[in-house]
């Protein structure tokens, strides 16, 4: 392990509050262990995603400042990942290699030009996508009562947080500098949010219907319960996201209401 590993690592764990698992069950700590191990993925997707944008967008009118803040991204996601990755081995739990095959439709969408493909990415990956992971984060963190679950979950939304607000930044940039067509842009949002909705927050309303609202046990171990979840996400988009949209002169109420009329 090279100096650079090992003092990201300490860093890390240094931060981290003692764990507190001894008072809960080894199933309730195996569900735990699979949730981080999904986090620890998904991370790992999010840093192929931004090393995708980063790259697309050095052409750009975009401000070494800003374009210095999206590269830190990349970092502090692979950093969650190694988090993520670690708390499900401590908790007893394993992560799969992922060959980022299932991000391979996001990295490089059909029939878009490097330019659109970067607007797109930074506004659907970017700007919205982490303003749900931090809406997210943030209500999960709320639910959580074990101390190193929620330290951990601390440090992600922390940077979450400004990666959304740094994305947004960058659309506002290049809205002003290059007054680019956002109609395909926004073509891909429509469609993209239809996808969220169909694989994320219909199987929590299915759980919901079937009388699953989650154990206690599992929110305090940092597992969002899933109306929760459901309302969190609505609620994102309705308070957030459809205003920030505005102000780029994207109508978000017309993206959503078209969300399964649009094409891939």
């Amino acid at each position: 392990m090279s100096y650079l590993d090992k003092a990201a690592r300490f860093e890390v764990a240094q931060a981290l509050a003692p764990a507190g698992w001894c008072q809960f069950g080894a199933s309730d700590l195996k569900i735990a262990a699979q949730a981080w191990s999904a986090r620890a993925v998904q991370e790992r997707r999010s840093a192929a995603v931004f090393a995708t944008i980063s790259a697309g967008l050095t052409s750009l009118p975009v401000s070494l400042g800003l374009l210095s803040a999206l590269a830190r991204i990349i970092v502090d996601e692979l950093g969650h990942a190694d988090l993520c990755r670690r708390m499900a081995v401590e908790l007893g739990g394993t992560v799969e290699d992922d060959d980022l095959g299932s991000a391979e439709r996001r990295l490089r969408p059909g029939g878009r030009g490097s330019t659109t493909a970067a607007l797109s990415l930074l506004l659907i990956e970017g700007a919205v996508g982490e303003t749900i992971s931090a809406a997210i984060f943030a209500a999960t963190r709320a639910v959580t009562a074990e101390s190193r679950t929620r330290s951990a979950l601390s440090a992600v939304l922390r940077d979450e947080v400004r990666h959304a607000r740094i994305c947004w930044e960058a659309l506002a940039a290049l809205a002003t500098e290059m007054e680019p067509d956002l109609s395909t842009v926004e073509r891909d949002l429509s469609h993209e949010m239809g996808v969220v909705e169909i694989h994320s927050v219909l199987p929590a309303l299915k759980r919901v219907d079937a009388g699953d609202l989650g154990k206690p046990e599992h929110a305090a171990l940092g597992i969002l319960p899933p109306l929760k979840r459901v309302e969190v996400f609505y609620s994102a988009w309705e308070e957030t996201i459809i205003p920030r949209l505005r102000k780029l002169g994207i109508d978000g109420q017309r993206i959503w209401a078209e969300r399964y009329k649009s094409g891939a």
